[in-house]
This record gives structure tokens, sequence and C-alpha cells, in this order.
């Protein structure tokens, strides 16, 4: 999972702590789960304008799946290794950009703090 600063900032209420953000660093911990803000110092990205969601199956690339929205469309990519790759590889750059995960969750902690 990732998103960008914005997101962590809007998931943190000044007034209450939101479940579901303590539930995400929880799972976060989970060796299968990945999470990570893209900071605002990062940038322009070339995902901007949507929401991609790839899961990958280590092993077995062909069931890899793909899910794509964004300007009023959404596409699924199942069984088709080379457009879910044409998804995953601007994901894994901008992996490599955003807060590591301890970090991320030091950035969730912090905006949910009283």
């Amino acid at each position: 999972m990732s998103g960008n600063q914005q997101s962590a900032h809007v998931i943190a209420d000044a007034n209450r702590v939101c479940f579901g953000e303590l539930v995400l660093i929880d799972v976060s911990w989970l060796p299968n789960v990945s999470l990570q803000i893209l900071p605002y110092s990062a940038g322009e990205h070339p995902l901007m304008a949507s929401s991609v969601t790839v899961l990958h199956f280590h092993g077995n690339s062909q069931l890899d799946v793909a899910y794509l929205e964004g300007l009023g469309r959404a596409e699924h990519f199942e069984k088709r290794p080379v457009e879910v790759a044409r998804y995953r590889e601007p994901l894994d750059r901008l992996s490599a950009t955003a807060l590591d995960q301890q970090a991320t969750r030091n950035m969730i902690e912090r905006l949910l703090a009283p």
C-alpha cells in the first residue's frame, strides 16, 4: 500500500483518532504487507492522477493482478503479465522514493498524536 502525504494528513483528525489508521499500522507489521507514504518532497510522479493496486504473487507472475482507477475509468488486468508489469514498474519507482515502512508508521503515529 502506498499513498501520498496528503492521504496521511487526511486520516488524522485533530479531534479524534481514526480506527482505520491504527489498523493500518497494525497490518503494516505483517510480512506480506508493505505500507509507505510518498512525502510532498517527492514532487510530481506519473501516477498522480490515478490509483493503482498491484497484487503480486511470488513465483507465478501469471497470477499477478493490476487494478487502475482514474479520470472516470477503471481497468483490471489479470493473467496479463505484460500489462501488470506496465503498472508495477512505476509503483516500484515510487516505492523507492517513498518513506520506508518504519518512517511511514512514525508519520502516521505523529499525525494521530493528540
